[in-house]
């Protein structure tokens, strides 16, 4: 998957770094599409697939619907191993760029970096009830960054999301005639929500791609230069163009 804490020699080397970085890039952008895949499709998956969806998207909706027909133990299952198969990619990149990415969060997107700040100062004093009560990506990144043990804070991530899961099942029980009636309505007006569906994923991706485009294009060279080290200068030069150009 991707760098590994032993590999303290490889990980001093620019190149090594530069691969791993965009290595586990890769892997979250996969995981977003997927993300992005099921719920666009999920008037239809959560009819007649409702597992897999879970699979490409656990958010709690998703499994909240899902529970009126998939078996507990089936469901925990695949809920859990998708919530967890980011932790071990943010934990990585963690364990490469420390602050960097954290900083780069803090100056193009304020609101989102004064939450992530605030974890981690919640981290710093408490490290494992923080990541159990709020496991994730800022958590796990924040663990990699600090060098906790990697199978600890799987642990302690997996008992944080079962929580959570256990949770959302107990209110899937408690709204089990509602849930009832929205995928009887799902099913009877399955092709007009999915076309609906496709309309609005359609619309968010185009504005969310354009309000991203610079700052992740001035952020992916400012993370490129940070994996290839304080000594090399290789992508100075394409941040002053992509600056230039702004």
């Amino acid at each position: 998957m991707g760098p590994t804490p032993g590999d303290a020699d490889a990980g001093d080397r620019p190149s090594w770094r530069r691969g791993a970085t965009g290595r586990l890039i890769g892997l979250l952008v996969l995981v977003v599409i997927a993300g992005g895949v099921g719920d666009t499709a999920s008037p239809v998956l959560v009819t007649h697939t409702p597992l897999l969806l879970v699979a490409l998207n656990p958010r709690a909706r998703n499994v909240l619907l899902a529970s009126r027909s998939v078996g507990v133990m089936p469901l925990l299952t695949v809920a859990l191993v998708r919530r967890l198969v980011t932790v071990p990619v943010m934990y990585r990149l963690g364990r490469i760029h420390g602050g960097a990415s954290l900083t780069w969060v803090d100056r193009r997107f304020p609101r989102t970096g004064r939450w992530t700040r605030r974890v981690e100062r919640w981290f710093d004093r408490a490290a494992a009830p923080v990541v159990v009560v709020l496991p994730g990506a800022v958590t796990s990144y924040l663990a990699g960054s600090t060098r906790m043990h990697e199978v600890v804070l799987l642990l302690l991530s997996a008992l944080g999301t079962l929580a959570r899961l256990a949770v959302l099942l107990a209110v899937g029980v408690a709204l089990a005639s509602p849930l009832t009636w929205l995928l009887r309505f799902i099913a009877d007006h399955q092709l007009s929500l999915l076309m609906l569906s496709i309309a609005i994923s359609t619309v968010c991706a185009v504005r969310y791609g354009r309000r991203l485009r610079r700052p992740l294009a001035a952020g992916s060279v400012e993370l490129v230069g940070h994996a290839a080290g304080p000594e090399s200068d290789d992508a100075r030069p394409a941040a002053e163009d992509v600056a230039l150009r702004g």
